[in-house]
């Protein structure tokens, strides 16, 4: 599958939509979402489970067997008191091994640097973590300041999806590393 197949799929569920509902109104985003969860958990091996037990409006995704966890919405600390919550954290054990931010539009610029800046916090303050921004629509970003950050550009990008993403966070390298048995996940419970 493409990144255009993708962004074609979600742009013919944002048509139909708002052809039978008449808004898209807190639909695009989440859509976008599922779309790249379903893709994450496909490319780990499929066998991460639900785990309704994070909080009562979000779940996680596990396969403990391999010690993977993917974590909608995880609250990281940024120091200072500050916190973000990407779209998605993956972990192996206790490790955060990437972060993924999906937006389906930016409205400023400076958006795509903010992200950057906190990935950079994250990777600062875990040795390894890597990050990528997927954008729904094109973005003339080709690198950024931090070889650990890529932006994921869907519309008009015949590139596979699996190959983008393998670049950017090495999801085949995760893979292969993560058939240890037994490694188990230890409390990656969010901060509250």
């Amino acid at each position: 599958m493409t990144c255009q197949d993708v962004f074609e799929l979600w742009e013919k569920t944002h048509e139909n939509v708002r052809e039978y509902r008449g808004t898209t109104t807190l639909f695009t985003g989440h859509m976008a979402e599922l779309l790249i969860l379903r893709f994450l958990v496909h490319q780990l091996g499929g066998n991460l489970r639900r785990d309704t037990g994070l909080t009562k409006d979000v779940d996680s995704f596990v396969d403990e067997s391999r010690g993977l966890a993917i974590f909608p919405n995880r609250r990281h600390s940024l120091g200072d008191g500050r916190y973000w919550r990407p779209d998605f954290s993956l972990y192996q054990a206790a490790r955060l091994l990437a972060v993924v931010e999906v937006k389906t539009v930016i409205s400023r610029a400076s958006e795509l640097a903010n992200v950057e800046h906190k990935l950079d916090y994250l990777c600062r303050a875990n040795d390894g973590t890597r990050g990528a921004f997927v954008h729904f629509h094109h973005l003339d970003v080709v690198n950024l300041s931090d070889a650990r950050f890529r932006v994921i550009s869907l519309n008009g990008n015949a590139a596979p999806l699996a190959a983008r993403f393998d670049e950017a966070l090495g999801l085949s390298d995760i893979v292969h590393t993560s058939a240890v048995r037994g490694q188990g996940i230890r409390d990656t419970r969010p901060i509250r």
